[in-house]
């Protein structure tokens, strides 16, 4: 794990080695770097954060010294469902994990910092971040003059319940959880450009000059310069017109994803297509993707994973800083299915310990996301040992990581990991026996300092990530380490230490897993090597 202070000014960040590439792409260009003494925390939240020990001693020791946590979602984690207890509660999630925009992304974690105290670019000091056409500005408080009504911050681990920041919408009501004076200070600038009366929007569209907002801080006239030139609409203004949606079919199995074609759009950027259970209020939608001002567009709505009837519907919307509407301008039928049957075929439904579990499937949707997992018999559906993206396939093969406990298993599928869905839409069992025992063998039982000490071995699982590690007797950390690269049986060899004692060559089972559990070991010593018999 990775506890780094190198990219965010009043920050701190903790996130899983594995990530590193996805985190430093969701923090450029944020134009703020670390403070080593922060009380606040970013926590980047994926499957390997969550697999990895570390985590929780750290999150715990974060909280105990009184840190905010901001949660960075990295995967599509349901909370609390796919949260260790440990790391409980998680409070104001922001969900990074989708395809949306780098932007949007980071215009709501700039939101998070924001609400916990962290200001971006220096006190004072306005700050410009370009989201799409538009420009929005943001104003610390310091820079507010005297007349300013104080800004009361509110602390976003205050509410009870979980509250999550979709970057993917772009909902000002859902980041007003996160308070703070910069995200007043837009929600304020928002309200002066977007909800003008309809004589000075009339004004505008004539070319006369709108009426001057009054403002006490120069920034203010910058706020009106980046406001888009382009009148904004409001639904009254807006006619259905011809707009609808066009289906290849009107059902489609569990777990498929949804092409629709739109036509006859407004063009407006909030323009959205939505799939809502039948007879469900407006802004009752189970899926959605905007239209980002275009008129017509083929687009794919993620799967439904409930058999029953919905809708289609089309929405048109105000502004990107406006909660979308929940007037419905056209809706068309739409029939789930159950899903398709699906085989799970396994190298074997009972292998032992340490042995990785090769599956043959068919029958999957084809979605990038559909996963297959392992979990113990009896788990939650939501929750699993290791998995395996089957990266689109509809069927083909995938290796799952070995189980390291002898017990009673179950191979699960999941369709689609991006819509959160924890529904197990089959599962398999299988049985997990005892590893036979390993064979460790030294060349020698003493070694002098730096000598070479070849390790002979058998009954190894055969997984890449196998390996001995050389350690102290008694102590259970090593000094130095070998993987197997595969072999089930052979030989290794380790530079004998410099410094004198008992020692041992320990043997365990595929590092991936993060498996601690000595499958072997075998001792020697360190010091002056006993002389040879003399030669009769």
């Amino acid at each position: 794990m990775t506890d780094e202070r190198t990219a965010l000014t009043g920050v701190a960040l903790f996130h899983d080695d594995a990530d590193a590439a996805r985190v430093a792409a969701l923090l450029s260009g944020l134009g703020v770097t670390v403070d080593p003494a922060s009380p606040v925390l970013m926590f980047f939240v994926s499957r390997a954060a969550l697999a990895n020990a570390r985590t929780a001693e750290t999150i715990t020791v974060a909280r105990a010294s009184g840190k905010t946590i901001i949660p960075v979602l990295l995967d599509p984690l349901a909370i609390p469902n796919d949260i260790p207890p440990a790391l409980l509660p998680l409070n104001n999630p922001v969900e990074a994990f989708d395809e949306t925009p780098p932007e949007k992304k980071r215009r709501a974690l700039l939101m998070a910092l924001t609400g916990a105290g962290v200001t971006a670019a220096g006190t004072g000091v306005a700050e410009s971040a370009t989201l799409g056409s538009e420009t929005v500005a943001r104003e610390s408080t310091s820079a507010a003059s005297s007349s300013t009504a104080p800004t009361v911050r509110i602390d976003p681990l205050a509410k009870s319940n979980v509250n999550v920041v979709k970057a993917s919408s772009s909902r000002a009501a859902r980041t007003l959880a996160y308070g703070g004076a910069a995200v007043a200070t837009v929600l304020v600038v928002g309200a002066v450009i977007l909800f003008q009366g309809n004589d000075q929007r009339a004004a505008t569209e004539t070319g006369a000059s709108s009426p001057a907002v009054a403002s006490s801080t120069t920034t203010a006239k910058g706020r009106e310069e980046a406001a888009p030139t382009q009148p904004r609409v409001t639904p009254e203004e807006i006619q259905t017109g011809d707009a609808r949606v066009i289906l290849e079919q009107d059902s489609y199995p569990v777990g498929q994803a949804i092409p629709v074609r739109v036509v006859g759009m407004p063009g407006g950027n909030n323009d959205y297509v939505a799939i809502a259970a039948a007879g469900s209020p407006g802004y009752g939608e189970l899926r959605y993707e905007y239209l980002r001002g275009r008129k017509e567009a083929d687009i794919t709505l993620r799967p439904v994973m409930k058999p029953g009837n919905y809708e289609v519907r089309l929405f048109f919307g105000n502004d990107l800083e406006r909660n979308k509407s929940d007037v419905i301008r056209f809706s068309t039928p739409l029939t789930i299915t159950p899903a398709l049957p699906i085989t799970l075929t396994p190298s074997a439904t009972t292998v032992y310990e340490g042995t990785a579990i090769r599956i043959d499937f068919a029958g999957l949707p084809g979605n990038d996301k559909d996963w297959i997992a392992t979990a113990e018999a009896g788990m939650p559906d939501g929750e699993y040992i290791s998995y395996e993206y089957t990266n689109g396939a509809k069927a083909g093969s995938l290796t799952l990581k070995p189980l390291m406990t002898a017990g009673k298993y179950e191979i699960r599928v999941y369709f689609d990991d991006l819509t959160s869905d924890r529904t197990v839409q089959m599962r398999l069992p299988i049985e997990v026996t005892p590893a036979p025992p390993v064979v460790l063998v030294v060349d020698a039982l003493t070694y002098a300092p730096g000598s070479t000490i070849t390790v002979s071995f058998n009954s190894m699982p055969g997984n890449k990530k196998d390996w001995f590690a050389l350690g102290r007797a008694g102590d259970d950390g090593y000094l130095t380490y070998e993987y197997t690269d595969g072999a089930s049986s052979g030989t290794e060899t380790f530079r004998a230490p410099d410094e004198p004692g008992d020692y041992e060559i320990r043997a365990y089972f595929d590092d991936s897993t993060s498996d601690r559990q000595v499958r072997a070991r075998v001792a020697f010593k360190v010091g002056t090597p006993p002389a040879p018999a003399p030669t009769p």
